[in-house]
């Protein structure tokens, strides 16, 4: 520990607090990161960088990590002496291969906002305030470390990508915000027409740039279809939906950080597509001593599928 406090590098003045945290930062980072990634159809591999400028793998899975990192109970208790973005850099490196000083710099341009934890009933109900991003979508959290690693590596590689997005409502416009004028990056947004709400058109039509936002004459499930499509068949394309493990994996961050501030054993997560839940399970796996309650409306195919171990999904969705 003294000789990691005497060779610290602190940004900031090297007060105690800053020491502390380097200290910390030094302890839940040490571990060497190997990872690599590979798809859910057991076909294709890639590293971070690679899954992450794919978005689809091109056997049709998903990339995933080969494995999970673990912390033990020790490591999380020092994560509440982490600020948000400092926690993000923690989270992340044991996932990416950007290098430390360039992946801490990104962090701390993404998350210049915070989560507000509300307390009622004399503290037996919390609510995390994931609203206070850009487009006060919780999908900011995802979308704008997403987008900076992706600028990061299209400009060390030189090249061009376009952004195929499919959203519902608030993706669109946490994309949108996030990649707004970022260079060598093309957004094309997809969104269903009659089922997006006056505002949300708006942040996704208004931003101009390297925005472009289409209406599609359907629903949610066909531009997701079409934004599919398109990246099994056209090159330098990559996807800011969950469907991309780089817009999965920031999501894990604010359940680590929650939880350090209160101790939650519940947590209680609002479902779409369950990418947000997945990212509450991957922190679990990584030995976060939680509970997952999905909250769902009428596109209730996964609570059915729970009871009847049969899969049938609702085709089209249901606008709720």
């Amino acid at each position: 520990y003294a000789d990691f406090v005497i060779n610290a590098e602190c940004e900031e003045e090297k007060s105690t607090n800053s020491i502390v945290t380097a200290y910390v930062v030094h302890q839940l980072t040490k571990k060497k990161n190997s990872i690599s990634y590979i798809s859910t159809n057991g076909k294709s591999k890639a590293t971070f960088s690679e899954a992450l400028m794919q978005g689809l793998a091109s056997d049709k899975g998903l990339f995933v990590p080969k494995y999970t990192p673990k912390l033990s109970q020790e490591e999380i208790s020092l994560m509440k002496y982490l600020k948000y973005y400092e926690l993000a850099f923690v989270i992340m490196k044991h996932f990416v291969n950007i290098e430390d000083s360039t992946l801490k710099r990104i962090c701390k341009e993404a998350y210049h906002f915070d989560i507000p934890i509300e307390s009622y009933y004399n503290g037996k109900l919390f609510i995390a305030r994931l609203d206070q991003g850009p487009s006060a979508s919780f999908k900011d959290f995802a979308v704008q470390l997403l987008a900076r690693m992706m600028e990061y590596i299209v400009s060390k590689e030189n090249k061009r990508i376009t952004i195929l997005t499919a959203t519902s409502g608030d993706t669109g416009g946490a994309v949108a915000s996030a990649f707004h004028n970022l260079k060598n990056i093309q957004v094309i947004i997809l969104m269903p027409a009659n089922e997006i709400s006056k505002r949300q058109r708006k942040q996704m039509t208004t931003i101009g740039g390297n925005i472009k936002a289409v209406l599609v004459n359907g629903k949610f499930d066909d531009c997701q279809a079409l934004a599919k499509e398109a990246l099994l068949k056209v090159k330098g394309t990559s996807s800011a939906n969950s469907i991309n493990i780089g817009r999965l994996l920031p999501q894990i961050v604010y359940y680590f950080y929650i939880y350090s501030r209160i101790k939650a054993d519940t947590f209680v997560v609002p479902s779409g597509n369950f990418g947000n839940l997945v990212a509450g399970l991957m922190a679990k796996k990584m030995g976060l001593p939680i509970r997952l309650v999905a909250a769902v409306n009428e596109n209730d195919e996964v609570p059915k599928f729970f009871e009847s171990g049969i899969y049938k999904p609702i085709t089209p969705s249901k606008r709720c």
